[in-house]
């Protein structure tokens, strides 16, 4: 059995004696003008339509964003007040002595054999005593000065040298750090 090659009819061959422009008539070119601005029209009403969803969005966005944070510092809220009332506080008392040790070691630098006298809070007293007992250092006598609050102290020499230690400014500062925090004032969005 033989097989004949398919005929294939030439669709591109073009008559160039034929008159393309005929082929075209007036309501063609009405028809596709009209499609044409139409299209612009649809491409337009689209377009500002997708810029109105994308800034919506953008703004459900930093809505959904600013009620988070207030949330957010809503529930921290307590926790920082209590943190600021009595954990920080506590920390500046019981962190009284250590400091106050670095300052008697800064003091020893100068002049090892000065007495040095320390005045703290009659509460501080034990405490400051128990760190000193294990350093060396110059002599120290330790008095309780009850006009000191629990997170003062003061250092003298027979110089007449003195150093005024305080770290409730410190209990101060991050007070007013965590405070700032809940200032509705601070808490708008950039």
């Amino acid at each position: 059995m033989k097989m004949h090659a398919p005929q294939f009819q030439d669709f591109e061959a073009v008559n160039p004696a034929a008159d393309q422009t005929d082929l075209r008539s007036a309501d063609f070119d009405v028809g596709f003008e009209e499609g044409v601005v139409e299209g612009r029209r649809l491409a337009v009403e689209e377009d500002a339509l997708m810029t109105a969803a994308a800034a919506q969005s953008l703004v459900d966005m930093q809505f959904g964003y600013a009620e988070a944070r207030a949330h957010f510092v809503a529930l921290l809220e307590p926790l920082f007040n209590e943190m600021v009332t009595s954990l920080l506080p506590e920390i500046a008392q019981e962190s009284l002595p250590a400091t106050v040790a670095a300052a008697l070691q800064s003091v020893a630098l100068r002049d090892v054999s000065a007495l040095v006298e320390v005045a703290v809070h009659p509460d501080n007293v034990a405490a400051l005593s128990r760190l000193i007992a294990r350093e060396s250092g110059p002599p120290i006598q330790i008095k309780a000065a009850p006009d000191l609050a629990l997170t003062q102290a003061q250092l003298c020499t027979p110089t007449g040298g003195g150093t005024h230690l305080d770290i409730n400014h410190v209990v101060t500062e991050m007070s007013a750090a965590l405070a700032a925090l809940f200032d509705p004032e601070n808490q708008r969005i950039a």
